[in-house]
């Protein structure tokens, strides 16, 4: 519409959903002449809404505890966020650092379009305590909920057996 200047129209466009768009503006007045669009970037421009932020999920491959807390075997944690706006160096993942990568993409309501969904792998295979936590915050800004998972025992050392001061075999 008008913009309160004859020679100057205006218009306002919404996104209201989170999305990766992409804007590409051309005008063609009464006579036919078509406007002249410049851009900073490459046209049409393209842009990310994002204020949603990143989902977090672990899953493990050994869940079978003894006493709730003790595996008598190594384990491997799988940490996946989900984001629109994700980049790696924003994740911290305790005790380790790992690098991800994207495996799928999931369908969000909150979005106009799909989810990219990264993964890590955090191989837990030495004796002792563990516990794996994960802080996340995308390029938007958005941060998610910490995570953090309770902390567990990796024993695959057998016992050793002593007898008057002599060990069994």
């Amino acid at each position: 519409g008008p913009s309160g200047d004859p020679e100057t129209w205006t218009m306002e466009l919404q996104f209201p959903m989170d999305g990766a768009y992409t804007l590409d503006v051309t005008g063609t007045d009464a006579l036919g002449n078509t406007a002249s669009v410049s851009y900073t970037g490459e046209a049409p421009q393209a842009f990310t809404i994002d204020r949603t932020p990143p989902l977090i999920e672990v899953t493990w491959d050994n869940t079978d505890a003894r006493n709730g807390r003790y595996y008598n075997a190594a384990r491997l944690a799988t940490v996946r966020v989900a984001d629109l706006s994700f980049d790696d160096s924003y994740v911290k993942i305790l005790p380790f650092a790992r690098s991800f990568r994207k495996v799928s993409e999931i369908r969000d309501d909150r979005t106009a379009g799909l989810i990219p969904v990264y993964e890590a792998e955090i191989p837990f295979t030495e004796d002792g305590e563990w516990a794996l936590g994960c802080l996340c915050m995308d390029l938007a800004g958005n941060t998610a909920v910490p995570l953090f998972e309770e902390s567990f025992i990796i024993d695959r050392t057998a016992p050793k057996l002593y007898f008057d001061g002599s060990t069994v075999q």
